[in-house]
């Protein structure tokens, strides 16, 4: 994970304490140059979870969901819009008795 002038690694290792064998989580954040973005990597990914994934990213609003069917209004406050003929994927959390 990065943004602005910052980089977080996740660190995860096994270790042996008091003759138990433990997994440790730890995060390095470096300061970096600043590249005035933000970003996610994951890795690695089994092709079941990119999958889900891939899924609940339709459960938030971005221009290229194709759930998001014709903007009625749109501000920087938000956006309010007709739910498009797509279907749902059967994975993905919905309300079906609402219009």
């Amino acid at each position: 994970m990065s943004s602005a002038d910052w980089e977080l690694t996740v660190i995860d290792e096994r270790q042996q304490i008091g003759g138990n064998t433990i997994n440790m989580l730890a995060y390095d954040v470096q300061k970096v140059e600043n590249k005035n973005r933000s970003s996610l990597s994951i890795y690695p990914i089994s092709n079941r979870d990119f999958q889900l994934f891939k899924t609940t990213r339709l459960s938030f609003y971005y221009p290229q969901n194709p759930l998001i069917g014709e903007v009625i209004w749109e501000r920087k406050e938000g956006v309010v819009y007709k739910r498009s003929q797509n279907k749902y994927d059967k994975n993905l959390p919905y309300t079906s008795d609402l219009p």
